[in-house]
């Protein structure tokens, strides 16, 4: 908890609207900062292999916490605004954030990518969405996401729609490495239905 302060890391999370939170239970700035130190001595054997000279090594718990937020820190020299806890929601992608189904449960809904907003409006079954201007680009939906993700709420907790169950689609071609995965089949029997997944 105390990096996760020091850094500014525990500020940056909580629910939307709400105050920061710690993460608990769960030692992510430790992992980090693993992940930092072997990527550090692959980068350092490398230049060995090349040049033939050794590295020098230093990171910290706090730095690998400083590392995480660089996109949070791009947001707040983009907007000079402080950035605030969002949830589950993303600062710079909209939709992509964890919404409440019919059954009570949490469904993640993200569009990476520009083809996937009409794939995702047709599997929702509201083609109408793909077709408004107002959520036609990503840039278009982060500006309007206060009017958008109340609709995608809507849509995806309501039986009435029978659009997600979640139902899905997928609009990958080949080989189906997700859903012969363990995990994605404990979803799919969870959630009684098929994933959703775009790639």
């Amino acid at each position: 908890p105390y990096i996760q302060a020091l850094s500014g890391f525990s500020s940056l999370h909580g629910a939307l609207g709400g105050r920061g939170e710690f993460l608990r239970y769960y030692g992510m700035l430790d992992l980090v900062t693993s992940m930092t130190i072997v990527e550090a001595v692959t980068m350092a054997l490398r230049a060995r292999q090349m040049t033939g000279t050794g590295q020098r090594i230093d990171t910290s718990l706090l730095q690998a916490a400083l590392v995480l937020q660089t996109t949070r820190f791009a947001e707040y020299f983009a907007t000079g605004k402080n950035p605030k806890p969002l949830g589950t929601r993303s600062p710079w992608l909209v939709p992509s954030q964890a919404f409440r189904t019919l059954d009570g449960k949490y469904v993640n809904v993200t569009v990476s990518r520009e083809e996937q907003w009409p794939e995702l409006c047709r599997a929702l079954g509201v083609d109408e969405l793909a077709a408004d201007p107002r959520f036609e680009s990503n840039a278009k939906r982060v500006e309007h996401q206060e009017e958008l993700l109340p609709i995608l709420e809507k849509i995806l907790a309501d039986p009435r729609h029978n659009r997600v169950g979640p139902r899905v689609v997928r609009t990958t071609g080949g080989d189906d490495v997700i859903g012969r995965r363990p995990l994605a089949l404990a979803l799919c029997h969870l959630l009684q239905t098929r994933l959703v997944v775009f790639h």
